[in-house]
């Protein structure tokens, strides 16, 4: 998996190895992307057990998450979000910064 892709920040580190980091997109960019394919594959091989625990446990985490649990995220971020956009709200008044 491209580690570009939105499901990848919930990697934990013992599968980050497994993702693959976006590729230029010049001349080289299919041999790069082979040999990257390659080595991860490689990776994944040598660390079968341990890579297999730790996606039977992301699965878990990920399958546990609610479309509830999602909105108050997002509801969560939007709210810090207006919190910050009004204390950064300034105005110069009398050569100061008065928060708006």
């Amino acid at each position: 998996m491209s580690a570009c892709a939105g499901v990848a920040e919930r990697y934990s580190a013992e599968l980050r190895p497994l993702l693959l980091d976006g590729v230029a997109n010049d001349g080289d960019a299919d041999e790069v992307a082979v040999n990257q394919l390659v080595r991860t594959m490689c990776v994944w091989q040598a660390g079968q057990s341990a890579f297999r625990n730790a996606a039977q446990s992301m699965s878990r985490e990920l399958h546990g998450r609610t479309w509830q649990h999602m909105a108050e995220e997002i509801t969560s971020l939007l709210m810090c979000s207006q919190q910050q956009n009004l204390a950064l709200d300034v105005d110069l008044v009398g050569g100061r910064r008065a928060i708006a």
